[in-house]
């Protein structure tokens, strides 16, 4: 920005550290009022994220969950503008009942789980659309989630004082409650969308650092960190045993996080069928669309 000469715009970086509370002139957020929206929306989205990727490979015409998740996403926009989180759970009870009616009953299908870098997993042109290409194949995709990649940083704040890594003057209890505060807003979302057939409750991702201490240390936190293996265990256990891992090609924190733990989840999880697929502008898409096939032929 500065080299493009715009070194006068302020740049506000949204992230589970620090930089959430970055300064910058001319602009000030108060963070205070607007976190349960903001908690709420990422926790929305995720659910509405689920809502339609098992509508789309079972909707009973054509186009209806692309139209429901459009309609929810523009009335779930004007709720926040208004800065009313408790509506938008309002709004996933009635998106929860509009899916069921789209949707057939009771159809199983082949599944496979996403995890990878935040960037590449939910940029569908950055992926080369590989997860419309399995859903045009009936293949349910369940989706990746964006809330764990911000709830983990009451997991990894933990970990680095218990390292002494890190310390904070702001009290324990200070950041227990606001954990309790999303935790409740995750249970209220689990429990309305438990009506919802092909609904998978989000995790508690303390729950999910206990699985991913048993392959990887929870100081790894470059990249996606420890949150990849803990999310291919979570698939696993919830039967789940095809994961597509999607990753920059010489992305180092993947690459060691997520090919470098390979070898050790197929010994832990022995039915897992792992696809580790690297992309950058000049990646082949024979290549791809050869690795994809191999990995749909030894699909469990």
């Amino acid at each position: 920005m500065t080299d493009s000469g715009f070194d006068n715009i302020p740049v506000v970086a949204i992230a589970g550290s620090n930089s959430l509370f970055n300064e910058q002139p001319g602009l000030k957020i108060n963070w205070l009022k607007i976190l349960p929206t903001l908690f709420s929306t990422v926790i929305f989205s995720d659910c509405l994220a689920q809502l339609y990727t098992a509508s789309i490979v079972r909707e009973k015409k054509e186009g209806a969950a692309n139209l429901l998740k459009e309609k929810y996403l523009k009335k779930a926009s004007e709720v926040i503008i208004q800065n009313r989180h408790q509506k938008l759970y309002a709004l996933l009870r009635e998106a929860v009942q509009e899916f069921n009616a789209a949707t057939f009953s009771n159809t199983k299908l082949p599944q496979v789980g996403i995890v990878g870098e935040i960037f590449l997993k939910f940029n569908s042109f950055s992926h080369r659309h590989i997860i419309k290409h399995l859903q045009k194949e009936s293949i349910e995709v369940l989706p990746p989630q964006i809330s764990p990649f911000f709830i983990q940083s009451f997991v990894n704040r933990k970990v680095n004082k218990m390292y002494g890594l890190s310390e904070s003057k702001v009290p324990e209890f200070i950041f227990d409650g606001i954990y309790a505060l999303v935790e409740r807003y995750i249970a209220k979302a689990n429990t309305i969308c438990s009506d919802f057939e092909y609904f998978s409750p989000i995790c508690n991702i303390f729950n999910e650092a206990e699985q991913a201490k048993q392959i990887i240390e929870l100081g790894c936190q470059f990249g996606e960190g420890w949150l990849i293996p803990a999310e291919v265990s979570a698939y696993y256990e919830r039967g789940v045993y095809n994961v597509m891992s999607l990753q920059p090609f010489g992305c180092i924190a993947n690459h060691i996080i997520s090919k470098g733990m390979e070898k050790k989840l197929k010994a832990k999880f022995p039915k897992l069928n792992l696809l580790s697929l690297d992309f950058d502008g000049g990646t082949s898409e024979v290549n791809i669309e050869n690795r994809v096939e191999l990995f749909k032929s030894a699909m469990v």
